[in-house]
């Protein structure tokens, strides 16, 4: 299911593309720009995405009695997890001010 969502995101994104590559009255660095805010958008919620699934699979793996929280693979992952949540807020927090 998840691959037809991203089939149709993808196919929008392009379709998106595509609209503003083909307009008259914009200038080639708008157009840029317009894209540029496109894509990284969709980077943050892809990154978003990414923390949602690292922080399911790591409570299934604590809560199956695979891993404990101080094992390294559990402290590696919420050291990964960490990382991206700090990246997700400084990219918004670029986009948003900027």
């Amino acid at each position: 299911m998840s691959s037809i969502k991203e089939f149709y995101i993808e196919k929008e994104k392009r379709e998106l593309i595509n609209t503003i590559g083909s307009a008259k009255y914009v200038s080639e660095d708008q157009k840029e720009a317009m894209i540029a805010v496109m894509l990284n958008e969709q980077d943050v919620d892809h990154w978003k995405d990414q923390v949602i699934d690292m922080e399911k699979r790591l409570k299934d793996k604590i809560r199956n009695d695979e891993w404990d929280r101080r094992d390294d693979e559990a402290v590696a992952l919420q050291a990964r997890i960490d990382s991206k949540k700090k990246d997700i807020r400084d990219k918004e927090s670029r986009t948003t001010h900027s």
